[in-house]
């Protein structure tokens, strides 16, 4: 595990008004583009995005862009909690 590193992100939604956090997402997902953090961008193609459930490591599926020069990954967020950013070295 000394060798697995990752980016933690907090993606929680809110009302229009900014303030009260929206507790029902049941049914919803959000495509998200985000930049890849700094020191995550020279890993490319290994960055790998998931959330934890229950215990349970759940991987999404991003898809990898450059936005005006900036390495970006785009997913499908099921989940509003905190996400990871990780790089999984190659065995």
């Amino acid at each position: 595990m000394d060798d697995l590193k990752y980016f933690c992100i907090d993606i929680s939604l809110y009302d229009s008004t900014g303030t009260k956090k929206v507790e029902n997402t049941d049914d919803l997902k959000v495509t998200i583009t985000l930049p890849i953090p700094n020191d995550l961008v020279k890993y490319a193609g290994n960055n790998k995005v998931a959330y934890v459930v229950n215990g349970k490591l759940i991987q999404l599926k991003p898809k990898f862009t450059t936005i005006n020069g900036v390495a970006c990954m785009t997913f499908v967020a099921p989940h509003f909690h905190p996400i990871r950013f990780m790089w999984i070295p190659q065995i």
